[in-house]
């Protein structure tokens, strides 16, 4: 069992990894800008421009992740919501968010839970919509009637089949991000269910603690 001088000390290292990777993408983005003024060749120039808004992209993503805490999360979820809108915007996919509001995230859940929450979007963007040129991915907050709180990340795309899913390779849950997801809702207290959605797509819903 960690002391609380390792737990200290894991958070130090954590938070000077994060310093490194922010500054490790804004090196990027700068060498991907200067190629971009480079560039001759239109084509090439469009191509580098897209690059550098992905990573400028996940420039905005780290750092909203490295600050969330229960008091800013409904914010942090907002900017989430636009960075995740604006990169499946390249792919006909919208990104939408309901919060219930004064809904209060505890500081301890925060990152955990922003996590699940980039891992269940980000796997429906790259996952649900094969060959289609359009979709939506719809994120719901809320509290359940007991009092917990309930995260629901629903797509209109291909669907999972319910059946297969726990019976999932750990291969095919590394390539989905399930095993993170599990893991992750694990450290929440938590129950993860993923199942078909109504009329189509999948719909993964997370139950837990407040």
């Amino acid at each position: 069992m960690a002391t609380s001088g390792e737990g200290s000390d894991a958070e130090i290292l954590l938070a000077e990894m994060r310093h490194r990777l922010a500054n490790t993408f804004q090196m990027l983005a700068g060498f991907v800008l200067q190629q971009m003024r480079a560039a001759q060749h239109e084509e090439a120039r469009a191509r580098l421009k897209a690059v550098h808004s992905v990573v400028t992209l996940a420039v905005t993503l780290q750092r909203s992740m490295a600050a969330v805490s229960g008091e800013t999360f409904g914010l942090h979820l907002l900017e989430m919501t636009k960075a995740w809108d604006t990169l499946g915007a390249r792919q006909g996919i919208s990104v939408t968010l309901e919060i219930e509001n004064g809904l209060a995230i505890p500081d301890k859940a925060a990152m955990i839970l922003a996590l699940v929450i980039h891992e269940l979007v980000s796997n429906a963007i790259e996952h649900a919509f094969p060959g289609r040129g359009e979709g939506q991915v719809r994120i719901g907050l809320s509290t359940t009637a007991d009092g917990q709180g309930c995260l629901c990340v629903r797509d209109d795309g291909i669907g999972i089949d319910p059946d297969r899913w726990p019976a999932l390779m750990p291969s095919d849950r590394a390539l989905t991000g399930l095993w993170l997801v599990e893991s992750l809702v694990a450290r929440l207290r938590g129950a993860l269910v993923v199942a078909r959605a109504n009329p189509a797509g999948t719909l993964a819903k997370v139950r837990f603690p407040l």
